[in-house]
């Protein structure tokens, strides 16, 4: 695909206007056709067969829009959470930190976009135990949420969940707690967080072991 994107800018350069149109045309089509290959095989659970397919289209969009593009770094991290179901936790991980600088060097820090590549960083910092790396970073994500969308927002209640839920499994119920109440009670009724909320408050309340959500 990158060739045919070539010879569509060599027509352009030519001044074949409507041929070099027509191929570009072509050629986006082609990439958005391809893009909806790893994400059936995501959803089949086939995550092999959508990693490797997740390689073909970054190669794509890499040579289509640029590295850096929105197009690219979503694919991008879409491919780390690929990796990071398959248990690749420390690839997944890299890129990760890859999408994350480039998101915020192109939509900035706060950008929704940018904010939820951090979110999913920070459930894998979490998954591998890096309880305070991960602690920081899920008080970076709440502040930017907070910001961009509005503390009640679900995606913000969401994260003070994931944050609540870390400091559960670290002992710390004194700083856990208010956090799942307000997700609890502000989530509502049909969220599927909602009962995870409560099911960490109970353990909140229970001088045993944590329980996972």
């Amino acid at each position: 695909m990158g060739a045919a994107f070539d010879a569509a800018n060599q027509l352009d350069d030519q001044g074949r206007l409507e041929e070099a149109a027509a191929l570009w045309l072509e050629v986006i089509s082609g990439e958005e056709a391809l893009g909806q290959g790893p994400l059936a095989a995501k959803d089949q659970g086939k995550l092999e067969e959508a990693g490797r397919l997740y390689l073909e289209v970054i190669e794509s969009e890499t040579a289509i829009y640029g590295a850096n593009h929105e197009e690219t770094l979503m694919t991008k991290g879409n491919y780390a959470a690929v990796l990071k179901q398959q248990g690749k936790l420390e690839e997944a991980g890299r890129l990760y930190l890859e999408v994350i600088e480039a998101k915020t060097a192109v939509l900035g820090a706060n950008h929704a976009e940018t904010l939820r590549e951090k979110g999913d960083f920070s459930n894998l910092l979490d998954k591998q135990g890096k309880l305070e790396e991960a602690g920081r970073l899920y008080l970076e994500v709440i502040e930017g949420k907070t910001a961009a969308l509005g503390a009640n927002h679900a995606s913000t209640l969401v994260t003070k969940c994931n944050l609540g839920n870390l400091l559960l499994n670290a002992g710390d119920k004194a700083r856990a707690r208010p956090l799942l109440e307000e997700a609890a009670a502000a989530l509502g009724e049909e969220h599927e967080d909602t009962q995870a909320a409560r099911r960490l408050l109970a353990c909140c309340n229970f001088e045993g072991n944590p329980a996972s959500p």
